[in-house]
């Protein structure tokens, strides 16, 4: 149903709120999952209409559960998906699918070190990458007007986008400058919160925090002191990435991180403690998936 600003009467959006639980009955596998158990149970607000947030100091894994969610859209759900990377090329972006679909080192593709082993995982994985219906811009300049245009047109043509993803939220230039950062950061995210609501899409955003990550600075972020505050203020879902090792290598919890759902406006926070595979670039479910080490 296109969005429609005028008043609707209860009555007529009730019986669309009961189509909707009757379509999400009939076809679960509706959601956008990133493959993570408790967080995929946990979520609520990745829905048609979202703006939600991914946050982390630089280089904790932001990038890392963004592409989580469009590899678990395009790839396990058939989902068309785009994504917008103001931080990486396109290369760049297909190795880290690649990686961690066919849990093969994102080193030893990039060197072209490969094992037997590896390349018989990606050859396995090329097929289902190839065919899901994942869409790639890296636009590094597009200011906010032209980003706003490109997404309206990946969301009404034919594949319509059901997903939208932005990597690099600080890196979209607002049309005309003046304000302050806030102030830009603001309109920005306003500006896709209208058009998530619009087009009827989730769009998630990437973004990195600004804690600093020499030792003995290494605290859990927090939402309020470390999210800009109109990014907090304006997203329905904010997930923050924390790891220790990331800032203290002999991290008594190596290899583990901390997605902290920080705010769910339609439903419940709290902490889900994962597995982190740097070297594949993912995250994965603490009991299991073990994994061998890699090679390259």
């Amino acid at each position: 149903m296109p969005y429609d600003p005028a008043p609707a009467s209860v009555r007529e959006e009730f019986h669309g709120l009961l189509e909707h639980l009757d379509a999400v009955r009939s076809r679960p596998s509706g959601r956008v999952l990133t493959g993570i158990t408790d967080l995929d149970a946990l979520l609520v607000s990745l829905s048609p209409g979202t703006l939600s947030v991914v946050a982390s100091r630089p280089g904790v894994g932001s990038t890392t559960l963004l592409l989580a969610f469009c590899r678990g859209a395009a790839l396990t759900d058939d989902t068309p998906t785009l994504l917008v990377s103001y931080e990486s090329s396109r290369r760049d972006l297909l190795t880290r699918i690649a990686s961690a679909e066919a849990r093969v080192s994102r080193h030893a593709i990039r060197r072209g070190t490969l094992h037997d082993i590896d390349r018989d995982r990606l050859a396995q994985v090329t097929p289902r990458i190839a065919e899901a219906p994942l869409f790639l811009a890296t636009p590094a300049d597009w200011t906010l007007g032209e980003l706003s245009a490109r997404i309206t047109r990946a969301c009404t043509d034919e594949p319509a986008a059901r997903l939208v993803a932005v990597d690099g939220l600080r890196h979209i230039r607002p049309d005309t400058r003046g304000g302050t950062h806030e102030q830009e950061i603001a309109e920005t995210v306003q500006t896709l919160k209208a058009l998530a609501v619009r087009l009827e899409v989730p769009i998630i955003v990437s973004t990195d925090l600004d804690l600093p990550s020499e030792a003995g600075s290494n605290r859990p972020p927090d939402m309020y002191t470390d999210l800009c505050a109109p990014v907090a203020r304006t997203a329905d879902l904010v997930v923050l990435v924390h790891r220790d090792d990331a800032a203290e290598r002999e991290s008594s919890r190596a290899g583990e991180a901390d997605l902290i759902v920080a705010k769910d406006r339609n439903g419940p926070t709290a902490l889900v403690t994962v597995a982190f595979q740097g070297h594949y670039g993912r995250f994965v479910d603490m009991p299991h998936d073990v994994d061998v080490p890699p090679h390259g």
